[in-house]
């Protein structure tokens, strides 16, 4: 087993193994560095204060194809990742690199990939050659389904715009992953079914919830600090809130993170989720009910899958006799 020596941090080389690509058929692949918007709960703000404008750094096209030329058959990679914040942002780069991307990769090769992307930069064209060139999910940071919520996150996208690009998305086959946020500040419990409202309209794939968590500098960490919100320690990708906010108990806020897809499922117009909802949401959540809620899970999932009707599943990594309750993702059943 290799490891990684990282001078002057004590104690942390037994903890940082080196992966090794070859076991693995994804690639991590950047192709940009940009610092173009400005949301409140988003550590490029902080850049973006230091650079004093917004900036983007492209990449050369033919650079990034002679690089994956070399990677993708070596390591035999079956899929590539561009990890870019904003992969469509600038459509001339864009359509330059998926015309050479599909001619020198996805024919010789055969390999496919995956870009995250903001909902108001997907066009039907863009869709289109992003499908024709191998693209095969586009994942987005939606946060919330609250217009009110999307505003106070600074976000500046809307309902229509979002509903527009999965709309495009659907048309062109591409799969949609999509990024959620709880436990926003000012966030009430109109706002959390909204969004499960909105999810359950827009179905995209992929739902990864999480809690919001503060970064130090950003606008959301000052408003955070200001109406001393802070509750604990903040890590990145929380299972629970760091935050104490007025409008919603942790508790609630909790049992609406455990039970995100049944909650989906309702809006989609489903009796026997409402039921299931209703039910647990009177309960105490710890890991032996959460266990009951996998269960009940796999059995309903079971007759749904039967009756051929879209709802959305766990997507769990949890071990047997791991006392952790947890989930990763949310994944679409048609």
């Amino acid at each position: 087993m290799k490891f990684v020596k990282i001078s002057g941090i004590k104690k942390l080389e037994e903890k940082a193994k080196v992966v090794d690509i070859e076991c693995s058929p994804y690639h991590n692949f950047v192709s940009n560095y940009m610092v173009v918007h400005n949301c409140a709960f988003c550590a490029n703000a902080l850049l973006r204060k230091i650079k004093g404008e917004p900036y983007v750094r492209k990449r050369n096209v033919d650079k990034c194809i002679t690089e994956l030329k070399h990677v993708v058959p070596k390591y035999n990679v079956k899929v590539v990742n561009f990890a870019d914040d904003e992969f469509t942002l600038k459509h001339d780069w864009v359509y330059e690199f998926l015309e050479k991307y599909k001619k020198q990769i996805l024919d010789k090769y055969g390999c496919k990939f995956v870009i995250e992307s903001r909902v108001d930069t997907i066009t039907e064209p863009i869709a289109k050659a992003l499908k024709e060139s191998g693209c095969r999910e586009i994942q987005f940071g939606v946060e919330s389904g609250s217009e009110r919520i999307l505003d106070f996150l600074n976000k500046n996208i809307n309902h229509k715009k979002i509903k527009n690009a999965f709309r495009i998305c659907d048309k062109y086959h591409i799969n949609t992953y999509v990024y959620m946020m709880l436990g926003i500040p000012t966030e009430t419990v109109d706002d959390l079914n909204d969004t499960m409202k909105l999810l359950a309209d827009i179905k995209p794939r992929l739902i990864r919830p999480t809690f919001l968590c503060p970064v130090k500098g950003t606008a959301i960490y000052d408003y955070c600090v200001k109406h001393k919100l802070m509750s604990k320690d903040v890590a990145v990708w929380n299972f629970e809130s760091p935050l104490k906010l007025k409008a919603i108990s942790n508790e609630l806020l909790m049992k609406y993170w455990f039970l995100y897809p049944w909650i989906v499922n309702m809006y989609m117009g489903y009796d026997d989720y409402s039921m299931k909802v209703y039910r647990y949401m009177k309960k105490d959540f710890n890991a032996d009910v959460f266990d009951s809620l996998l269960d009940e899970d796999k059995d309903i999932d079971k007759e749904y899958r039967y009756k051929k009707l879209p709802h959305y599943v766990y997507k769990t990594e949890r071990k047997k006799g791991d006392r952790k309750f947890r989930f990763n993702r949310l994944e679409l059943i048609r």
